[in-house]
């Protein structure tokens, strides 16, 4: 092989692969994903890895391997469904069942099926058995297979009437171990929600969406009582609350149920016209789906902006992807290793993992054997950007971004905004400051924010990540409103401080060698040192609860967490805020840069040990 591989991090990787199922806990850019593909090959296993993102199969998983490895893209690709995109570019707002590919025209240059082309499993042997080498390639070596996929498009195999499908899946049995790459996406994934009361009128000729339909309605006069309940204690006074309920259903629909009614959805979709439906039924239709899927769903209470009313919605975010993941490790992948990987690793509840594998799941450390933690330092502000101040704060944050970018253009620099609606304000700002070649900015969880490199070595994160604050109401566990509030907010805390730590190790170097800084405009020393500390055992324990008022006289109140690690990975440094200036406008932004790299070890630097240490 050409080839330059850290033998000491594939033979640690090794280890980990000749193991246990297991919760692989590691440094971001520790270089596991990259080690496990080549430890894999040399040990002549077959691997399956699964992504959130196509960017990282592209860029990590295919580099690993020299280009070796088998992506399988997404039914966006099929040549058949590109066709019907190019007339309707709508139906990529939808899953995209794979068509029938028998008598095709184009199967034997169709980018889906290449897999079937290449490689062929042998004979099946009984799946208690561990299969040792099951797949027979154009390209036989002594390597293992190295086969890719993505989160999106395993659920639309899963989900698939096609053949195609199913040829595709029993490949996928072959596999000796399943890494489930940047795992904390699959346990708290975006939130799906349809108003309450929702009506959809199904046209004949589609029966399992009529069955959806009939469901959904049922359930939503079955709930009408809690619904107005809900409604009238949100009228009352909604900030602050956990305006959520959760509720059960009792009549899911079945796996067969949830094939049928995907495969109908596609095909309502490209007649919608014809029938006089709308796009955003057919959105809404897309979405109950996903909701029926599940024994759980929230009633949760939200305060419109674009109007005066109230609404309460049926919410749910992972059902159809949970149960279709849990069917694929316990059914086509039960005889496979599967390894949750993530830097960030965080589960809705304990044993989450284990639930989804159907068997037991161990810890594991990965260890960072290039100390690329101990090259990345990360720089605090002295106050806190929130939703409430971001606008009043624009300015100072535009002019401090316009001060680093002039003392390190050089250097390069990448820019983290808190979403990409801000991302777009700020970028305009910098316009009107620099002109049109403005560095690039970009946003928390974004595709460029997680799993892949960047060359620059310097980021100006601006905030958190952010996330409303129901989001996981309906993910939340507890005896009373007030528990159930409390378990949300930290489920929402725990997604926000991942996806920030995500971003921000973009620009760390994955080989140890050069230093990567992180300049935090509005994120204070307690924040950054939350947001930095992981490993298993990693806990969110309530210190108490703050109660505050708006200038508009509206109160409110938020919990305030301490994050405890039991074993935890050393962490990068981490700068606390000088105390030597009383007003921060008497230092410019070129000062503020000079002062945090030349840092005093005995004043504002320290390193987080065991218990997490406050100032």
């Amino acid at each position: 092989m050409d080839r330059e591989i850290d033998r000491a991090r594939v033979d640690a990787a090794k280890d980990i692969l000749r193991g246990p199922t297991s919760k692989v806990y590691k440094s971001t850019r520790s270089g596991f994903t990259t080690s496990a593909v080549i430890a894999a090959q040399e040990l002549g296993m077959n691997i399956l890895v699964i992504s959130p993102t196509n960017r990282i199969l592209n860029d990590t998983i295919q580099a690993a391997c020299e280009g070796r490895s088998v992506s399988i893209p997404a039914n966006i690709s099929c040549l058949k469904i590109q066709e019907d995109l190019q007339s309707d570019k709508f139906l990529a707002q939808i899953p995209l069942p794979l068509p029938s590919c028998k008598d095709c025209e184009m199967y034997q240059n169709c980018p889906v099926t290449h897999i079937l082309r290449i490689i062929h499993p042998v004979k099946v042997i009984a799946p208690e058995k561990r299969r040792d080498k099951c797949l027979i390639t154009e390209n036989s070596s002594n390597d293992g297979e190295v086969i890719s996929v993505t989160y999106q498009k395993l659920v639309a195999l899963m989900l698939s009437k096609a053949k195609t499908a199913r040829k595709i899946l029993r490949i996928l049995s072959s596999m000796n171990v399943i890494l489930l790459d940047e795992a904390h996406t699959i346990a708290l994934p975006a939130v799906v929600a349809v108003k309450a009361f929702t009506e959809i009128e199904i046209p004949k000729g589609f029966p399992a969406l009529s069955k959806v339909n009939s469901k959904w309605q049922d359930f939503n006069r079955i709930k009408e009582l809690d619904i107005k309940e809900l409604a009238e204690e949100g009228n009352r006074g909604h900030v602050g609350r956990h305006l959520s309920k959760i509720v059960c259903f009792n009549d899911p629909l079945s796996f067969k149920q949830l094939v049928a009614a995907w495969n109908e959805l596609l095909n309502l979709a490209k007649r919608r016209k014809e029938l006089g439906i709308e796009d955003s039924q057919i959105l809404a239709l897309r979405d109950i789906i996903s909701l029926l899927s599940g024994h759980f769903l929230a009633l949760t209470y939200r305060k419109e902006k674009e109007d005066s009313g109230e609404k309460v919605y049926f919410a749910g975010n992972y059902w159809i992807a949970h149960r279709v993941l849990s069917e694929f490790l316990t059914n086509y992948g039960s005889h496979a290793t599967h390894l949750y990987v993530s830097g960030t690793l965080v589960e809705p509840h304990p044993n989450y993992y284990s639930e989804l594998s159907g068997k037991i799941v161990s810890d594991v450390i990965f260890p960072d054997i290039r100390n690329t933690n101990k090259m990345m330092m990360i720089n605090s502000d002295k106050w806190r950007l929130d939703s409430h101040n971001f606008t009043e704060k624009l300015e100072e944050i535009v002019e401090r971004i316009v001060e680093m970018y002039l003392e390190h253009r050089d250097a390069g620099i990448y820019i983290m905004a808190p979403n990409a609606q801000k991302a777009k304000i700020i970028r305009d700002k910098l316009k009107q400051k620099l002109g049109p070649n403005v560095p690039y900015v970009d946003y928390y969880r974004s595709d460029g924010t997680i799993g892949v490199s960047r060359k620059e070595r310097i980021c100006i994160a601006i905030g958190l990540a952010e996330l409303p604050s129901n989001t996981y109401d309906h993910l939340a566990l507890g005896n009373s409103s007030d528990e159930r509030w409390i378990n949300s907010q930290k489920l929402r805390l725990e997604s926000m401080q991942a996806a920030t730590m995500q971003a921000w190790s973009r620009v760390k170097d994955p080989e140890g060698k050069d230093e990567s800084l992180v300049y935090c405009i509005g994120v204070r020393a307690d924040q950054i040192r939350d947001v930095v500390s992981w490993g298993p055992g990693r806990k969110l324990e309530l210190v108490e609860i703050r109660n505050w008022m708006l200038p508009q006289g509206i109160a409110g109140r938020t919990p305030v967490f301490r994050v405890t690690v039991k074993d935890l990975i050393e962490p990068p440094m981490v700068s606390a805020e000088l105390k030597t200036s009383a007003r921060r406008d008497r230092h410019n932004a070129g000062e503020y840069v000079e002062r945090v790299q030349n840092y005093d070890d005995n004043l504002i630097n320290f390193r987080i040990c065991g218990q997490i240490p406050y100032i």
